[in-house]
């Protein structure tokens, strides 16, 4: 990906977005400060050897242009894992509401065992560990704030002969007060719409 669309609400219309400064596949983004940052993925040379890109670059929409972050800006975070091969990792970036402000969070799933949520400290420019993600949470996994302060979780254990079983669903009701994660149960057929639209669920 080198590109992105942009939608325009008013005229219900898409346009393209200027080309980045590099060309990253399976990167992340999310909205952070008024800008669209772009963190981490990988990019190939002509012999196919893949090489992860450290850093990013975000979209400005006040100039309508790509501008490109420090490097050293977010410590060692380049998703150098998610150039594993199939769903062995999962790896991403969100923004959570606080009561002092926007914060970034990432999210990360590996099957070698490293699974955590960790949060962006922009005074020392390094991830600090925020929670654990929950036992059978391995592959398709997504997550979304629900009311501003509840995380609500997704995901399939891995197994190796049948390589992922059903989803299934976990809530953390308030991050502020408290980081154990419950799991949901939610009716059959429902859980993708609840995903992208969470608004409806009862907690």
């Amino acid at each position: 990906m080198k590109s992105g669309g942009i939608y325009d609400t008013t005229e219900d219309k898409w346009r393209s977005s200027p080309d980045m400064f590099e060309w990253r596949n399976e990167c992340v983004g999310a909205n952070v400060k008024g800008k669209f940052l772009v963190l981490g993925g990988y990019t190939s040379n002509n012999q196919g050897l893949v090489i992860a890109i450290r850093g990013g670059e975000s979209y400005n929409p006040q100039t309508e242009r790509w501008e490109k972050e420090d490097d050293d800006l977010w410590g060692d975070f380049s998703l150098s894992t998610s150039i594993m091969p199939s769903k062995s990792t999962v790896s991403t970036i969100f923004t959570v509401p606080t009561p002092v402000g926007e914060k970034l969070w990432h999210l990360h799933c590996c099957l070698e065992g490293n699974k955590f949520i960790k949060e962006y400290n922009w005074i020392a420019k390094d991830w600090k560990f925020v929670a654990n993600v929950p036992e059978g949470v391995d592959v398709d996994t997504s997550i979304t704030v629900v009311r501003g302060n509840a995380l609500f979780l997704v995901g399939s254990k891995y197994k190796r002969d049948c390589m992922i079983t059903a989803s299934k669903s976990r809530i953390m009701r308030d991050f502020r007060i408290k980081k154990d994660w419950e799991e949901l149960i939610i009716q059959f057929g429902t859980l993708k719409t609840w995903l992208f639209s969470p608004v409806g669920i009862q907690f």
